[in-house]
């Protein structure tokens, strides 16, 4: 167990970290070495909390047991129906809307100031998995709880940036702040709610999930109850809080690190700064780039490093489970008609995730090909940069099945790049390079596909280096 002056040390660093630098660099009492400074501060939050962690773990562990349901009921805003199934759970069909509101009314068993959500999968569900969107995913924009409201959130699966306190922030209007469930596997998540005063037995509560990802992130079965054990409130509110702190250091850490683990520039990555005073940028993406993560990471660079340019934050028009036919419909009225000086396409993820039950398709890899071919015309006839983004990854393992055939389609987007003269940022070798050297505690990504801190630092490092931002300025970088 660490000193309670260790725990303080931590929680001071997380409040003051970056007030140790300024956008000009390090200032004088910054540390000497960031990357091992911030990692040792993590280490200490990871272990303060370890227990409670253990503890949320085992009592949220898949196989293990769930309460009974208390949920008396289900009504929908945008026309979905959930039937009960034998085990008690609720389970939805007919209408899928884009985006739904579900209004659950509990009767709780017991007192209890936590409230537990389950989301189970469901083999009538797209992918069998716990949620309706087209990959078995959902995602939560905000839960209000009434007559209560919730101080603390944890999941038992969730992203660096959309862990589950985005589900309790009081934001419900933006769609891209949401907690991720990641459950394009077919796995059972649970959401665990501190509530700031306790719910009465027998008294109806009322929960509210709002769910505004788009493209029918919504879950498709839900079982509820309310925990009468104070250590588990305990537990969310001290493993919620280190987890926050412990974003913040990662995110002040990743900088540091990222041009040391992925390798040294392309040789034709421009020398000068390429961006210029007020010029706009469009992403165009999946799911990947609807997180939001590695645009923010540009965003932060740009406005650090180049304040007098006044460039606007990157325009985030990914949307989740998207492909390349997805992107090349709608290229039209997410690029042209916003006329920005540049256009990032990060797309072949799915193209190539989303068909791994199949053998290796050349038609679709020509499509896919075809496809970037046709926004790379459309955007240069309209005057617009590109900068193609290959895909990532496919899990954290060079030799997974989905990394195997990725690089045909890396392959076939460089074709597209040398002959339509437009860059490209190799960004599936700069992964797969940061899997080699990068600490073995420290993950590119949440469930193999959608990034973390260090995954979203990657690549922001290939876009702003695209860009002509130059290493030393990415590494000295705040977040």
């Amino acid at each position: 167990m660490l000193k309670r002056t260790s725990i303080l040390a931590f929680t001071v660093a997380c409040s003051i970290g970056v007030t140790a630098f300024c956008a000009d660099g390090p200032a004088k009492k910054a540390p000497k070495d960031p990357a091992a400074y911030y990692g040792r501060l993590i280490d200490e939050a990871k272990t303060v909390t370890k227990q409670g962690l253990q503890r949320l773990r085992k009592l949220t562990d898949e196989k293990g047991p769930r309460p009974a349901n208390q949920i008396a009921s289900i009504s929908c805003a945008n026309g979905s129906v959930y039937k009960q199934r034998p085990d008690g759970c609720f389970l939805a069909s007919g209408v899928n809307p884009p985006g739904e509101v579900l209004t659950l009314t509990l009767k709780p068993a017991r007192v209890g100031k936590v409230v537990r959500l389950d989301f189970p999968p469901d083999g009538s569900l797209p992918e069998g998995g716990p949620g309706r969107a087209r990959n078995g995913n959902f995602v939560v924009s905000e839960v209000e709880i009434e007559p209560m409201r919730a101080v603390a959130a944890w999941a038992s699966a969730d992203e660096e940036n959309r862990r589950a306190a985005r589900a309790i922030d009081g934001i419900s209007d933006k769609r891209e702040n949401f907690w991720n469930a990641c459950s394009n596997h077919r796995h059972h998540r649970t959401l665990l709610l501190t509530l700031d005063k306790p719910a009465l037995a027998g008294t109806p509560l009322i929960v509210r999930l709002i769910c505004k990802g788009g493209d029918a992130h919504v879950p498709g079965c839900i079982s509820a109850a309310v925990l009468p054990e104070p250590s588990i409130a305990a537990d969310v509110l001290a493993v919620g809080k280190a987890e926050r702190d412990i974003t913040r250091m990662e995110k002040l850490r990743r900088f540091a690190l990222v041009v040391s683990l992925v390798g040294p520039p392309s040789a034709d990555s421009p020398k000068e700064l390429q961006i210029k005073a007020g010029d706009t940028i469009v992403a165009l993406g999946d799911s990947i780039t609807a997180g939001g993560g590695y645009l923010r990471n540009i965003d932060t660079v740009l406005a650090q490093h180049y304040p007098d340019l006044k460039i606007p934050k990157v325009i985030d028009k990914g949307i989740p489970g998207h492909k390349a036919d997805d992107l090349a419909r709608r290229f039209g009225r997410d690029v042209l008609q916003l006329k920005p000086a540049f256009v990032t396409i990060n797309v072949g993820v799915n193209d190539v995730w989303h068909r791994l039950a199949q053998p290796h398709n050349e038609n679709a890899l020509a499509a896919y090909k075809a496809n970037i071919a046709g926004m790379v015309d459309a955007a240069q006839e309209a005057g617009i940069r590109v900068i193609l983004l290959a895909p990532t990854l496919i899990h954290e393992n060079p030799s997974s099945e989905g990394n195997k055939r990725l690089p045909k389609y890396v392959a076939a987007m460089k074709e597209i790049a040398a002959e339509k003269n437009c860059q490209m940022v190799d960004l599936h070798s700069m992964f797969l390079a940061t899997l080699k050297k990068k600490p073995e505690h420290l993950p590119l990504t949440a469930d193999g596909v959608h990034m973390q801190a260090l995954g979203n630092a990657v690549m922001a490092a290939g876009v702003l280096r695209a860009l002509g931002v130059p290493d030393e300025k990415i590494e000295a970088t705040v977040p």
